[in-house]
């Protein structure tokens, strides 16, 4: 909202929706404090109070303006106190059916099919649920048999990430992508330890692509190789928040980046003294086109966009991986959406936690 809405509205009510948007962030925290559940109480009466400013003007004729919701904003802080936080009751089971209902959308062109026929289908399962001892077996909302399916694979240095095919065995990367991918490891290991002549040479010529990554109970995400530009049937998932050193000042400091996850390539590298932990180890590195947001935090910033690619592509070993994020178009620029800031995400789906299993290469 604070992307879409700069520009169009005054500067005074921009700022007026920011804060709210603020406000239920807050709200969503995993974990508040007494002294933030304070905090809220005086922003919120702050923003009620601008609210009747903006809008109502403390006119007779515009009382509608003045619904009990925006009332109902005085009581979070106090609610917080009393019931914990908002995360844990704010539950809507209209909105969780709709959820479960929305995991049946294959098609954005026909959703209405899918819908109708999820609902048919469940009422088929439900009758056979209730004329038979099928509760188990056809249990709404069982738990997946394993964490893990047969086109998936875990590998035993990234127990948090689980890649997806489709995957290409023998994948020979570029010279390009080959000399980054020395040059990234060099620094990591000590270029004091190992040139990036000498680090090119060891790495293998072909290696496994994988199409997709999905992050243990977090967000799945696409290459940009297995996305169709042409079929406006898929959703560009493609759009990540990465993590990576980055030398300042003659030190290694870490920085937010949003880029295009354009391949996932992993590689075993030898057996050699020179590489110190990761000899004979399996790396999984990303190749990422970068987008030019400068370094900005989007979960900090009330808009963070860019209006072009960096050119040149960056590596990042997968635990730099943090989250999926979304992005829109308004007015030429591309806005980022990152909701990766600690917050509770209201997915409005029953969820159910399975034990998990890892596959070790």
């Amino acid at each position: 909202m604070p992307g879409l809405l700069r520009g169009r509205l005054p500067p005074a009510y921009h700022e007026h929706a920011c804060e709210l948007v603020r406000l239920i962030k807050m709200c969503l925290q995993f974990v508040i404090t007494k002294e933030e559940i304070a905090a809220l109480r005086v922003r919120f009466a702050k923003w009620v109070q601008e609210y009747e400013r903006l809008y109502y003007r403390y006119l007779k004729s515009r009382l509608p303006a003045c619904t009990l919701t925006i009332h109902i904003l005085l009581h979070i802080a106090d609610n917080i106190l009393n019931l914990g936080p908002s995360w844990v009751y704010w539950t809507f089971w209209i909105e969780r059916f709709s959820g479960w209902l929305k995991r049946s959308i294959e098609s954005r062109r026909y959703p209405w099919a899918n819908m109708n026929q999820r609902v048919l289908n469940h009422i088929y399962i439900e009758q056979l649920r209730a004329r038979f001892d099928f509760s188990a077996e056809y249990a709404a909302f069982a738990p997946p048999a394993a964490s893990v399916s047969a086109l998936e694979h875990v590998y035993r240095h990234y127990p948090d990430f689980v890649l997806r095919s489709p995957v290409a065995d023998n994948f020979a990367p570029d010279a390009d992508v080959l000399k980054r991918i020395a040059e990234y490891y060099a620094n990591i290991v000590g270029r004091e330890a190992i040139s990036v002549a000498t680090m090119r040479a060891l790495l293998p010529a072909m290696t496994f692509s994988w199409g997709k990554v999905r992050i243990r109970d977090g967000d799945s995400i696409r290459c940009a190789w297995v996305v169709s530009e042409d079929d406006e049937d898929v959703r560009d998932n493609t759009s990540i928040r990465f993590e990576r050193e980055e030398l300042k000042d003659g030190l290694w400091v870490p920085s937010i980046s949003y880029g295009r996850l354009d391949r996932i390539l992993a590689f075993k590298l030898p057996k050699d003294a020179r590489l110190g932990v990761l000899s004979e180890q399996i790396r999984v590195v990303l190749v990422i086109t970068r987008y030019a947001t400068g370094g900005r935090d989007a979960v900090v910033e009330d808009v963070v966009d860019y209006q072009r690619l960096h050119q040149a592509s960056v590596m990042v070993d997968l635990d730099g991986l943090k989250a999926a994020v979304g992005r829109f178009e308004t007015r030429g620029k591309w806005v980022i959406v990152d909701r990766s800031g600690g917050m509770i995400k209201p997915e409005f789906v029953p969820e159910i936690e399975d034990a998990g299993e890892v596959i070790e290469a």
